[in-house]
């Protein structure tokens, strides 16, 4: 391809994006495609770079008697291990996921509460197996409210307790993040990204951030994965992140 022909190819990927030019000839689409999927590549490396260089915080609650060991990804406390610190993990989508590593046991539902009330807002039923969930409630939660995790796991008998306290950011906060989100999403579908890439791009943010609930929320909505990005879920559901971080385990007992 000529020098000329690519910096024109650079001009009108740079305006209107890929999927906007079928009169480009087949070679210069092409070069166009690799590009695309080699800046894709790129963003999925930067997230697991991020994700497994500066690990989500998991809080690890062995069951002791009862059988079980669940340990919490995704959302969880922050601990800060300077100063024993406990802050509510802050959420910016008021849809969050919960994700979930078991050992032994089986988790049968899960609830979500508002802090210190014992009303159900939202309960789920996990299937054999599942360990991923995203809240689907008819009203999203609260900006700035902070909320319960409960689940019931059978050890084999039924036990319900409360796995985790998390927080969805306050209005302000929120509206920024959602301000430099739509201006991401609208820079990438002039540049003719379709959903996925939207997605990765969105997610590479978040995990700039360290906001860990709202990345792999964004991994794990994309409808019809690619195979790259399959295998970044599967490493990340396969990666044990609560054995390398104890000091969030704890113990508790059930009577």
């Amino acid at each position: 391809m000529s020098k000329i022909n690519s910096i024109i190819l650079t001009l009108l990927i740079t305006v209107f994006g890929v999927p906007g030019l079928p009169y480009l000839n087949n070679d210069i689409k092409a070069v166009a495609e690799e590009k695309q999927e080699l800046a894709k590549n790129n963003v999925l490396e930067d997230i697991r770079n991020t994700i497994f260089n500066n690990k989500p915080p998991v809080k690890r609650q062995p069951g002791g008697s009862r059988g079980f060991s669940i340990c919490l990804i995704s959302p969880d406390k922050i601990v800060n291990p300077n100063y024993g610190e406990v802050n509510n993990q802050e959420n910016w989508s008021d849809r969050p996921l919960f994700n979930w590593q078991i050992q032994k046991g089986k988790v049968k539902t899960i609830e979500v509460h508002s802090q210190g009330n014992e009303k159900i807002l939202w309960s789920q039923e996990i299937d054999e197996g599942e360990t991923t969930v995203i809240y689907n409630g008819v009203q999203p939660l609260e900006a700035g409210k902070s909320y319960e995790l409960r689940m019931t796991i059978l050890a084999p008998f039924p036990v319900t307790t409360t796995i985790s306290e998390f927080q969805i950011m306050d209005s302000e906060k929120r509206k920024k993040i959602t301000d430099d989100l739509n201006l991401l999403e609208a820079n990438l579908k002039q540049k003719g990204a379709n959903e996925e890439e939207i997605a990765l791009e969105k997610a590479n943010y978040f995990a700039k951030q360290e906001l860990w609930s709202d990345v792999l929320r964004e991994l794990y909505s994309v409808p019809n994965p690619s195979g790259d990005l399959m295998e970044t879920i599967e490493k990340i559901q396969e990666h044990d992140f609560c054995a390398e971080d104890e000091s969030n385990n704890s113990q508790f007992q059930y009577l």
